[in-house]
């Protein structure tokens, strides 16, 4: 269970940081479309919206046996699927709205609700599961 709770937590990390945050830059000048998951298929936004159900799935397993830990997390859920899902539903992909000054506000929304999740998530999967909260690969050395 330590391993599951601790990738989960990387997995919602790497959707911040590696999916969302490396095509932001520091700023709209500074946007990376390219460094987009399935960029060339127009795909960023669908696939973050596929992981996020899948944490979802997880959480919904993981927390069964507790409905007041499983509504908080799934609370923490909700921002994020709901902020992804309407991007997707655009014509714009992920790098477009990063790199245009107007709209990279909602893909900075994105990436923060994720960020929120994540923290909703870890002390409550730490205390239901019974479980110390690992080290992850994305940790460094």
């Amino acid at each position: 269970m330590t391993r599951l709770a601790t990738d989960y937590l990387a997995f919602l990390e790497a959707i911040a940081e590696a999916k969302i945050g490396a095509v932001l830059g520091r700023s709209a000048d500074e946007a990376r479309p390219l460094a987009a998951e399935g960029w060339r298929a127009g795909r960023s936004l669908r696939a973050i919206r596929v992981n996020l159900d899948a944490a979802d799935a997880f959480t919904r397993t993981a927390l069964a046996q507790d409905p007041e830990a499983l509504a908080s997390v799934l609370a923490g859920l909700d921002t994020p699927r709901a902020v992804a899902g309407r991007l997707a539903a655009g014509p714009d992909s992920l790098g477009d709205l990063a790199g245009d000054p107007r709209q990279r506000v909602r893909v900075l929304l994105l990436r923060d609700a994720v960020r929120s999740a994540r923290a909703v998530s870890e002390p409550v999967l730490s205390e239901v599961l019974g479980v110390t909260v690992g080290f992850n690969s994305r940790d460094g050395d």
